[in-house]
């Protein structure tokens, strides 16, 4: 009688313990559950949620490609003191003609900003950074093989009117990136442009 008290005994201490786990995974499951459904259900601001959402290598990839396309913005505004001298030759310019070939990205950039400003606020960051870079880029190749001073002098006020959409890059870096890391991701991000500045002396020597 006492082995069978005893055997009862320890089915029900092992019944006890085989059970514990289940009530555990249980609540574990039921907090999960809860916790998500909180998350989902709470409203937060922008830098909650990029706290939520946590930190990591993607943050530096966004910085590479903002910083590379820096970079490019930075090589196309300088370019122009590198065209002048031998544009001066092939369309006997004055210098009336040089200060206004030197300063008509500066007029695109002026009247672009309203625009891609506007732009960037209706249509999204990233379509406006996309549709700056498109005419920035298919402007600079076209004033590449330009052998018009009129189309040349359009070709640059269009160019400068897709960098405009420079100042896009530091909000658009500035919500993927947390309040801790946002001012030195976009003090990184300015260094691109000094390495622009860098690379197109050396690629205009090495010509």
């Amino acid at each position: 009688m006492m082995e069978k008290n005893n055997s009862k005994e320890d089915s029900k201490s092992m019944c006890l313990i085989s059970s514990q786990p289940v009530h555990l995974d249980n609540d574990i499951k039921s907090f999960e559950t809860v916790s998500s459904k909180y998350l989902i259900t709470k409203s937060v601001n922008l830098d909650e949620a990029i706290e939520i959402v946590g930190f990591g290598s993607f943050h530096y990839y966004i910085l590479f490609i903002c910083g590379s396309l820096i970079a490019a913005i930075s090589i196309s505004v300088t370019s122009v003191s590198f065209i002048i001298p031998a544009a001066q030759c092939d369309f006997q310019m004055t210098s009336v003609h040089k200060g206004i070939l030197n300063g008509s990205s500066m007029i695109g950039m002026f009247f672009g900003c309203f625009i891609s400003g506007y732009m960037a606020d209706s249509k999204g960051r990233k379509y406006t950074l996309v549709v700056c870079m498109m005419i920035d880029g298919i402007f600079n190749l076209i004033s590449s093989v330009s052998q018009i001073y009129l189309v040349l002098i359009f070709c640059k006020l269009m160019s400068g009117f897709g960098v405009s959409g420079i100042t896009v890059f530091y909000s658009y870096l500035g919500e993927f990136v947390n309040s801790k890391n946002r001012k030195k991701f976009i003090c990184w991000m300015e260094l691109f442009w000094t390495f622009g500045v860098i690379l197109l002396p050396c690629e205009h020597y090495n010509i």
